[in-house]
């Protein structure tokens, strides 16, 4: 009798060593499966904020160029700007010299008229005081 019992006991031990083992195999394979699992999502997740990153730093360098393009033009216009603003000083300072030019000219020749008017008054009035002269000589004779 006691022999069936150690034999059963031996069985039962055997039975509870297989299912352990069996147990530990499945629990095994869950966790390997759990650990592929959790790695490819891990992966995934890796990639994902890579090409997040990658995206990010890749419209980062084209707002700096589009904002070096942009300083550029400022750039240029701000020069041309400039160059404007000098072409029109020097057109307003040539307006200016040019308008005290014909004033000046203006003047000038007023003078010279008026100047030649009195000259032709003053020959006009000689010449019609000889003729006076004359007529007062012809009518005494």
């Amino acid at each position: 009798d006691k022999n069936t019992i150690e034999n059963q006991l031996n069985e039962t031990i055997d039975s509870l060593k297989q299912d352990h083992e069996r147990h530990c195999k499945e629990l095994q394979t869950e966790i390997d499966e759990l650990n592929e699992r959790e790695e490819k999502t891990v992966h995934q997740h890796e990639s994902e904020f890579e090409q997040q990153r990658k995206d990010y730093e890749d419209k980062l360098e084209e707002a700096i160029l589009a904002s070096q393009r942009t300083q550029t033009q400022l750039a240029e216009l701000l020069e041309e700007k400039s160059k404007f603003e000098d072409t029109s000083i020097l057109l307003k300072q040539d307006i200016e010299r040019l308008q005290t030019e014909l004033e000046d000219r203006d003047r000038t020749q007023n003078m010279a008229t008026n100047e030649r008017e009195a000259h032709y008054q003053a020959q006009i009035k000689e010449l019609e005081t000889k003729k006076h002269q004359s007529l007062d000589e012809i009518q005494n004779l």
